[in-house]
């Protein structure tokens, strides 16, 4: 949530704050997002960017990915 985040961003300004997403599922990250800018007026964290290696995909119900900005599923693809 923001409101965590936001805390730990007033408290420890000097601290490096990354959200490091991976599903439970696989217990592995796999999208990163670098934390730079003050998050309270966020509805979300981001889940950031595909690691090297990883291919991320956002798909309707039916398969097809949606545009930018259109809820989805999140398939993530990769090396084994």
């Amino acid at each position: 949530m923001p409101s965590d985040v936001a805390f730990w961003q007033r408290r420890f300004p000097e601290v490096q704050l990354i959200n490091h997403f991976g599903p439970t599922e696989t217990t592995v990250g796999c999208c990163t997002f670098d934390i730079r800018e003050p998050v309270e007026s966020l509805y979300s964290i981001p889940i950031g960017q595909p690691l090297a290696n990883v291919q991320i995909y956002i798909l309707d119900k039916y398969g097809d990915p949606v545009p930018v900005g259109v809820e989805g599923e999140l398939y993530i693809a990769g090396a084994e």
